[in-house]
């Protein structure tokens, strides 16, 4: 049925094999199994926070994390993370500040639907997948220079940017990032080859740099309305589909070493500024 199994202030969920099939109503949450899946639907018009999702933490273990939160209330998620198995967090209406969510031989899912942010701090699926699907922006949680975002694969779809205080700091070999509208900054790391095969905005501008010595190869950048600056340093920049609409602005630029090779670079209304190393 759909009504509340459990319901109170606090929750502490502690179990050998797994837990799953529960609705809830609580304000803060921990639910921590050895081995198994966490299947939790929460509900609550206030503010949640869940301290503790863990599963697979035991020798030879495995198991996913589905957390849906709904009503109104945001949530914050302190500590989700796998030993082996993929992570799905999702709220509803309302936005969902993931602080440290680690999925090991798995993928991690993100969302809000209907309205909410999505905030990231250390979010990791190493060898796999991260995806991110907000219904408002996707945001850096505070400030620093680490890793916000760490994936072979990311997948960022918003509707009102993709940004941070500085920009969002991600460790990926293959991106896409597309906003209805709002800013794209995405500062990536990483010592191999880094396909980029979307970035795209309406009314916004588009700030990507590579750093850690990858080269990169951007397949499509554009804006309906807005700037476009990609930027790697000693490391080659291909970039086959760039284009900046309206009054913007296209900068492409290597430092300290790299090629710029083009194909289709497009700033009708503006400039074009190459800078090669």
């Amino acid at each position: 049925d759909s009504d509340a199994d459990l319901t109170a202030e606090t929750l502490d969920l502690n179990a050998d094999l797994e837990i799953t099939g529960l609705e809830t109503a609580a304000s803060v949450i921990s639910a921590d199994t050895i081995d198994g899946n966490i299947e939790i639907a929460n509900s609550n018009a206030n503010s949640v926070t869940v301290s503790s999702l863990t599963t697979a933490t035991g020798a030879e273990t495995l198991g996913d994390i589905t957390f849906q939160q709904s009503g109104g209330g945001t949530l914050t998620v302190t500590n989700a993370n796998t030993g082996y198995g993929s992570i799905e967090i999702s709220t509803e209406a309302a936005d969902l500040t993931a602080n440290t969510v680690t999925a090991v031989d798995g993928d991690v899912t993100l969302a809000t639907t209907t309205s909410g942010n999505v905030l990231v701090n250390n979010i990791t699926a190493a060898d796999n997948s991260i995806t991110i699907n907000s219904s408002g922006s996707i945001t850096e949680l505070g400030n620093d220079p680490d890793a916000d975002l760490t994936a072979a694969t990311l997948d960022l779809n918003a509707a009102d940017g993709i940004l941070g205080a500085s920009p969002i700091e991600t460790a990926a070999t293959t991106i896409s990032a597309d906003t209805t509208n709002g800013n794209i900054e995405i500062a990536n790391t990483h010592a191999g080859d880094v396909a980029v095969s979307s970035l795209t905005t309406g009314t916004g501008l588009i700030d990507f740099s590579q750093s850690g010595g990858g080269s990169l190869t951007v397949s499509n950048a554009q804006t309906a309305d807005g700037s476009v600056s990609i930027r790697v340093d000693n490391a080659n920049l291909a970039a086959v589909a760039i284009e900046a609409g309206g009054a913007g602005d296209v900068a492409l630029t290597t430092t300290d070493g790299g090629d710029v090779i083009m194909d289709a670079v497009m700033a009708a209304g503006n400039q074009i500024t190459v800078v090669s190393a």
